[in-house]
């Protein structure tokens, strides 16, 4: 749900990437580490990402990356599955 009320909008329904903006679904181990300082503190400010740190918590923004993260495997799957 927190995925969809913030995130979707640009990164797309269960982060299926629309083309303009990243499939989050890819996202690598290197951006995940700076998770927080990307969705909370704005390190991607500069390329369009809205700094999300006074309206989202830590925990919020940790359950988003676990959501981001399920949505990964999932994709992996089905690909092993193909």
């Amino acid at each position: 749900a927190l995925f969809a009320e913030r995130c979707s909008w640009c990164h797309g329904v269960n982060a299926i990437g629309t083309g303009s903006v990243p499939d989050l679904r890819y996202t690598k181990k290197e951006t995940h580490l700076s998770w927080n300082a990307i969705v909370l503190d704005g390190a991607y400010f500069s390329n369009g990402m809205p700094k999300f740190g006074e309206v989202l918590t830590k925990k919020q923004a940790e359950k988003i990356q676990a959501f981001v993260v399920n949505q990964s495997r999932e994709l992996r799957d089905a690909e092993r599955h193909r």
